[in-house]
């Protein structure tokens, strides 16, 4: 369960850094920095784990 979890993580952060690349070379930063904001949030569960 744990692995195909985190091979779903995985692909969801590589579709977020394409889509954060894209919005920034479309000029569109507001949308590159949602993406950012996302990509914190990807990381909370890993927080919560470790504390």
């Amino acid at each position: 369960m744990t692995r195909k979890r985190t091979i779903i993580e995985r692909i969801l952060t590589v579709l977020v850094l394409l889509s954060i690349v894209r919005q920034f070379f479309l000029g569109s930063y507001h949308n590159a920095f949602l993406g950012i904001l996302t990509l914190l949030l990807f990381m909370v569960p890993h927080l919560i784990d470790r504390a």
